[in-house]
């Protein structure tokens, strides 16, 4: 028997430190990088691994969740401001701010009373895994890690191995939610018990945002 973790921050720091400075093989891209306790709005992950191109954009604003739905209606269509506000339902300062910085990043112009795509939205995400760290509530893990398939290609729980035998029990359910299962031992390392399909994410809208925390890390 290795030894044990004595809570879920021991059990997080040691996914950490095995990632850190390493190639994690199950996730593509020319360089890798990592956030930990990210939140997108559906849940805080334990870990993010992301895999993306060298070069980021030269970029001055952050685009918040707001701003990505905002640029994702005037992609679709062109809108005057009236339509936004009717569409949105949000305040007209928070509209006007909003347009602003899509303006300002050349994604969005205006001309003849309305607003229109002008630049596409550069993104250099090329891969990205999201990881829910349990010590033993592998079932909420499960329930946890599946929503953080809104973003990411690939989810996973983590559980130390000592506590895998039930979830190995059970591991159809991973499969069916194709949610991956791996072990951690502070002796061993990391083991994949099961590795998910890469699917893309199932909001284009919360991947832009995934992006955008990568930018705005990069260019710190």
């Amino acid at each position: 028997m290795g030894i044990m973790f004595k809570t879920e921050k021991d059990l997080v720091s040691c996914i950490q430190q095995t990632f850190t400075g390493q190639q994690f093989d199950l996730l593509d891209g020319d360089m890798q990088s990592v956030f930990t306790e990210l939140n997108l709005g559906y849940g805080i992950a334990d870990m993010v691994l992301v895999g993306h191109k060298e070069n980021y954009p030269e970029r001055k604003n952050f685009l918040a969740y707001f701003d990505i739905s905002l640029l994702n209606l005037i992609e679709k269509e062109e809108v005057t401001f009236d339509d936004i506000v009717y569409i949105t339902k949000s305040p007209e300062k928070k509209i006007h701010s909003s347009l602003e910085s899509l303006m300002s990043e050349g994604f969005v112009i205006y001309r003849e009373g309305r607003y229109f795509s002008h630049k596409k939205y550069a993104n250099i995400l090329t891969d990205s895994i999201a990881i829910e760290a349990k010590l033993k509530d592998w079932k909420r893990a499960l329930k946890q890690a599946y929503r953080y398939k809104w973003f990411a290609n690939k989810s996973f729980v983590f559980l130390p191995c000592e506590n895998l035998s039930i979830p190995k029990d059970n591991i159809h359910l991973f499969k069916k939610y194709n949610v991956g299962l791996a072990g951690v031992s502070k002796d061993l390392g990391i083991e994949v018990i099961y590795e998910p399909i890469s699917e893309n994410p199932i909001s284009g809208k919360m991947s832009i945002a995934l992006n955008e925390h990568l930018l705005f890390q990069g260019n710190s």
